[in-house]
């Protein structure tokens, strides 16, 4: 009987975590990516390119006005919780 306390304790701890982690590295509204995200992923694709000796390209994407798409679709999404 505390043997099967003790592993539904653990497997919900198990989901707990794994939500944690997930909102740990993106973000809540629309599920992107965050920068913590971002940093963790380029530190192990560096260590990678310099463990294969190989070269690493890195494209950044500078969208004009996001701030205004922002904006709308937080809006957007905010409205359809409710």
């Amino acid at each position: 009987m505390i043997t099967v306390f003790v592993a539904i304790l653990s497997y919900k701890q198990d989901i707990q975590k794994k939500k944690l982690e997930t909102l740990a590295i993106t973000d809540e509204l629309t599920g992107a990516y965050n920068q913590r995200f971002f940093y963790s992923i380029l530190d192990e694709e560096i260590e990678m390119a310099d463990k294969e000796k190989s070269s690493l390209g890195l494209m950044i994407i500078d969208i004009d006005n996001f701030k205004m798409y922002n904006e709308i679709y937080t809006d957007i999404v905010s409205e359809m919780k409710f």
